[in-house]
């Protein structure tokens, strides 16, 4: 993944980091030209990564799933407290990042 000038800027003045971006890409849901984590879609990750993490913790398995597991969780409960990110891609170059509540405004009605 490329990342532009533009979305490096955007990404430290929102606090979003690559691992963050990196997510949305692999478990963002695609339209056009953007790709969106809500959190629906995070409910829905969190659901997977838990039960995932709850199966592994009973084997004798390699202590690196577990640990990639909870590392995983974290950056999917910082997505979360941003409300979702949006990811703006077009040919593989990251152009630009930004909360995905971020445009809900509230419609101001004129009297007359």
């Amino acid at each position: 993944m490329i990342l532009t000038h533009h979305i490096k800027r955007k990404m430290s003045q929102r606090g979003i980091n690559k691992n963050m971006i990196n997510i949305v890409s692999l478990y963002g849901k695609h339209q056009r030209d953007k790709i969106f984590m809500n959190r629906q879609r995070i409910k829905l990750l969190l659901k997977k990564v838990d039960f995932y993490r709850r199966t592994q913790r009973g084997k004798k398995r390699d202590k690196n799933v577990l640990k990639n597991l909870n590392n995983l969780r974290k950056h999917i409960l910082k997505i979360e407290d941003k409300g979702g990110i949006t990811l703006v891609m077009v040919d593989g170059i990251s152009i630009t990042t930004y909360n995905t509540n971020s445009f809900k405004r509230k419609v101001r009605k004129y009297r007359k």
